[in-house]
């Protein structure tokens, strides 16, 4: 018969025993959850970005982050980057002279932009641009042809649909564009009388996309339609001053560049 101390010893090695079995129960589960957990984002709101060094995820707007080439390859841009985009640029348009029934005619003219652009968010955009096209209004009214190369400073919103939720991966990213020209002319006439015509204000709206090629550089193609916000004059010695309107549609092709 056992006597009351080799049980009491039993008793202690056995509770003993099952303390041990416990803690490394509880630390495998332990161990078990963080492993689970690097995996998933604490914190749901915002986008977030696989930080592979780390093995855990990190807000996308974290500096650290923001110019990893993985990362910055296939995304769209980001708030606080500049961007400058340049190259050709084709308008169809015409000019109207409703006081004299004059319309003058449609042509189809080439040219070229430059445009620097800033990012308020990934979402939305504002662009200023100058660009310029060679006989873009041609009319006539008799004997008198006169044509007018037009030069065009403008600022313009963008608006990236795709983006509004959160910075996607999309290599293709459509926008719509909306914006204001101011419109100046040189006119040249092929008789003695001379020709001008005032400074105007064009109103424009369209829409267009972006071809992502790697975290610098960028292929953008828009088009949009364009009229006169208010008449301006066009003045021809023997006719006097008369209002001209202007409408017709523009498509611009750029390669774009990130500053920073």
């Amino acid at each position: 018969m056992r006597s009351f101390f080799s049980m009491a010893s039993e008793s202690r090695d056995k509770g003993a025993m099952n303390k041990i079995l416990s803690g490394a129960i509880a630390s495998l589960l332990l161990t078990v959850t963080s492993f689970g957990q690097t995996n998933v984002p604490a914190d749901t709101s915002g986008p977030k970005i696989w930080d592979a060094n780390k093995q855990a995820w990190a807000r996308w707007d974290s500096a650290e982050h923001k110019n990893w080439p993985d990362a910055r390859e296939t995304l769209a841009p980001q708030a606080g980057e500049l961007y400058c985009t340049i190259g050709p640029a084709l308008v169809v348009g015409k000019g109207e002279l409703p006081d004299i029934a004059v319309r003058s005619d449609t042509v189809t003219r080439y040219g070229g932009f430059i445009a620097g652009e800033y990012f308020v968010s990934s979402a939305i955009s504002v662009q200023a641009s100058f660009g310029g096209f060679a006989d873009a209004v041609e009319a006539t009214l008799g004997s008198f042809h006169a044509t007018a190369t037009a030069f065009d400073v403008g600022l313009a919103g963008k608006l990236y649909p795709l983006q509004i939720a959160e910075p996607t991966r999309f290599r293709i990213q459509p926008y719509i564009i909306a914006g204001i020209d101011g419109a100046f002319f040189d006119v040249s006439a092929n008789t003695s009388s001379s020709a001008s015509i005032d400074p105007a204000a064009i109103g424009l709206a369209g829409a267009g996309t972006d071809i992502l090629i790697n975290s610098q550089w960028a292929l953008t193609l828009d088009g949009a339609y364009y009229h006169s916000l208010a008449n301006t004059d066009a003045k021809i010695s023997g006719v006097g001053a008369t209002p001209i309107e202007f409408s017709g549609v523009f498509v611009r092709a750029g390669m774009r560049f990130r500053f920073w």
